[in-house]
Formats: structure tokens, C-alpha cells, sequence
């Protein structure tokens, strides 16, 4: 029943995936360690039993809660060495925005991991939504801008391509596409994929870097791959930390 809810909503589930969906792929599981709550801890109803609320004249669209991670590639503390990656403690119910993940999300990693001198510019930089701006990559490479008052559910439904003919943009949200070549015929299907087959990303990018990074998007082809954090060696300068960019 998960599964149909997940895909009702516009998600897409590559095949490697939907054996193990909900859970994440074995290797990633044991990574996660014997603490993990693999009920909990996975993609669910957001329900006190867990299960879809039968009341609802469609319980497939029971609210769910989903596992979300926020990737600041260009937030680096002075003690750490790699891109600021944190996965939520909990699924977070797809009614949350995507500000209410972020509020205050920089400055309290800095203040507990900056040590004496916190990077008080780079926090101000990735809190602001003047200076920063909140992306998700789609299946097929996407780009999109997102909003901080957009609610998750509604991330989902404006990524789905094609774009059902009952909805309007009043209804379902359009947002910009930094990719501008037009859709191939790869590209008939599209939306917002679980990577790994279970959990939800957000990027925070500052609007300086992106710049910088837009320079590259004509250039570059997005492959299917999703490695985790993986880097190519043509966008390691920009060190994005998105999904598998190649040079055509």
C-alpha cells in the first residue's frame, strides 16, 4: 500500500530500488547501524498506526512522512573537511516546508561545530533566502528552484513531468527550471526520485556559487547514477556535491 501511495503522488522508484523500498539498499542499512528504526525510520504513513486513515475518500493519500537529507556543499566549517550533508532525525510529514527544515538549521550546526570563530557570514549567506537558493534534481536532471514556503508534497507534484491537464498552476506550483534545452524524448517521464530508493534531497546553494554553477549546466549531461556525494572531475572545482554531472 506504501508503495501505490508513493507512486499516487508523482515519486519515482527506480527498478534496482523497488525490491527493497521502503528500507535502504543493504550496504547503506548496515552503514546506518543496529539503531536504526527501519519502520519508523523509512518513508510510512503519517499515522499513529502507521497505516492509510480509511476515512478519507482515498486513503492512498493518507499524509506520509518522508526521510529528507540537506546537502550545503559550500557550508565548510573550519573543522570539517567535507560538504555539509544531515539526514533529519525522523521522516519528516510531507505538510512541512521547506523552510520549517531549514529555520535556523546553519547557525545551530556552527554554533555546536564551529568552534570559537563560527562563520558568521557563511551562516547569514545559507539562512537567508536572499542569498541562498533551495534546489532538487529530478530524475532525469532537472534543476529546480524551490521556494521556502513550498511544502513537500507540493516539491513532488510540481516536479512531475507530465504535468497532469486537470491541474493549474494554482494548484500545483511551476518552478524554474535552471536547465533550459527542452525535454528529449528520455524525458517523457520525470519527477522527484528517491535516491537510494528511500530518502528525499535538498540542496541550500548560495546564490554567488550559483552563478558559477550555471556556467557549466549547458555543458553538462546528467547520467542516471546515483552515487551518493559522488563528484566528476568536471564539476570538482565547483565541488556541488550533486549527482553524477558529466561533460558531453
Amino acid at each position: 500500500m506504501a508503495g501505490i501511495a508513493f507512486q499516487a503522488r508523482g515519486f519515482l522508484l527506480r527498478l534496482p530500488n523497488r525490491d527493497t523500498f521502503p528500507l535502504p539498499p543493504p550496504m547503506m542499512l548496515e552503514s546506518l547501524g543496529p539503531d536504526f528504526d527501519t519502520d519508523g525510520g523509512t518513508i510510512h504513513f503519517d499515522t499513529n498506526s502507521g497505516r492509510p486513515n480509511p476515512n478519507l475518500p482515498n486513503p492512498l493519500f493518507t499524509p506520509i512522512a518522508i526521510p529528507i537529507y540537506i546537502r550545503a556543499p559550500y557550508f565548510k566549517l573550519p573543522s570539517s573537511t567535507t560538504p555539509f550533508s544531515t539526514r533529519q532525525d525522523t521522516p519528516v510529514s510531507e505538510y512541512e516546508t521547506v523552510g520549517f527544515l531549514l529555520d535556523g538549521l546553519f547557525a545551530s550546526h556552527a554554533a555546536f561545530y564551529g568552534g570559537p570563530r563560527p562563520e558568521i557570514s557563511m551562516v547569514v549567506q545559507h539562512d537567508s533566502d536572499h542569498k541562498s537558493v533551495v534546489l532538487v534534481v529530478t530524475s532525469h536532471g532537472r534543476i529546480l528552484v524551490i521556494p521556502r514556503h513550498t511544502k513537500l508534497k507540493d516539491i513532488v507534484a510540481g516536479a512531475r513531468w507530465p504535468r497532469l491537464s486537470a491541474e493549474s498552476a494554482d494548484e500545483v506550483p511551476l518552478f524554474k527550471d535552471l536547465r533550459k534545452e527542452p525535454r528529449g524524448l528520455d524525458e517523457r517521464i520525470d519527477g522527484i526520485e528517491l535516491t537510494m530508493g528511500w530518502f528525499m534531497e535538498v540542496y541550500v546553494i548560495p546564490k554567488d556559487n550559483l552563478k558559477e554553477l550555471c556556467v557549466f549546466l549547458p555543458s553538462v549531461k546528467y547520467t542516471s547514477t546515483n552515487v551518493l556525494w559522488s563528484r566528476s572531475s568536471s564539476l570538482n572545482k565547483l565541488e556541488t556535491g550533486f549527482r553524477d554531472f558529466r561533460i558531453q
